[in-house]
């Protein structure tokens, strides 16, 4: 079943969404309960890592518009995912919290995007339909953070 490229790319798509519905649903109860930031501070930290985004997402497609292959920036982006969770673990200060949020949440969070890239690539060297293959796999996202591991913490709390 899991032999073929497609079902590669589709594993690949949902461990990836699934990493992102571990940290980010609860990045704001972390930074209050464990950091005890300000409401001004989660604001602060959610605009900064908004706009830090944007600015990285953009640099990688123009990475990937003169030639880089996207599959060595989703390798980027994963260990960035990585170097994230294990950066908020340790993390015992608001400080820790933003320098990890602007620095390398925004390298991961281009993770889902270079996917899907790689996904409609993938499409297109095949003749795959690559509309139809491409709303496959964000589907299986949109159903990964219904059904995500966040859903059933709150199910869990007393």
């Amino acid at each position: 079943m899991f032999k073929s490229q497609t079902s590669s790319l589709f594993i690949t798509n949902g461990l990836t969404a699934l990493a992102f519905a571990f940290i980010l649903p609860i990045m704001s109860l972390f930074l209050v309960t464990e950091l005890h930031a300000k409401p001004a501070l989660i604001g602060l930290y959610t605009t900064i890592t908004a706009l830090m985004t944007v600015l990285v997402s953009q640099k990688l497609t123009g990475l990937i518009d003169k030639g880089i292959s996207s599959k060595v920036l989703f390798v980027i982006s994963l260990c960035g995912i990585a170097a994230a969770s294990i950066g908020f673990s340790f993390a015992v200060e608001f400080w820790h919290a933003l320098v990890i949020g602007g620095l390398l949440m925004p390298i991961a969070s281009s993770s889902v995007p270079l996917i899907l890239t790689i996904i409609r690539n993938y499409a297109d060297s095949t003749g795959k339909n690559s509309a139809k293959l491409n709303s496959q796999m964000r589907s299986s996202v949109s159903l990964l953070w219904i059904f995500g591991p966040h859903s059933r913490s709150f199910l869990l709390q007393d």
